[in-house]
């Protein structure tokens, strides 16, 4: 299973990065997974900024963090889910 880091702006959006590819990605870095993705609660790293693309219009964005882990985490898991599915394991870039 894979396991995916979740940084939580301060405008709301959020963004996925992988923590840990599971063996079969190890072993080989074009495998796609159909693996179990996982993100947890423990994984959400709150940034203390708005996202890039918010950053330009700070009117625009809530000065937050007002998601709860209940909001975004099913959301989350599936975008994992498709990336996964996809190949494609984002590191972290703000």
């Amino acid at each position: 299973m894979c396991n995916w880091n979740i940084y939580l702006w301060k405008c709301n959006c959020w963004t996925l990065a992988i923590k840990e590819p599971c063996h079969f990605r190890r072993q080989k870095k074009t495998a796609n997974c159909n693996q179990i993705q996982q993100v947890k609660k423990e994984w959400v790293h709150i940034q203390d900024k708005p996202c890039v693309n918010h950053r330009a219009n700070p009117g625009l964005y809530v000065n937050g963090p007002t998601a709860k882990w209940e909001d975004i985490e099913s959301t989350a898991y599936q975008s994992a889910k498709c990336l996964a599915e996809r190949g494609e394991f984002p590191d972290f870039a703000e």
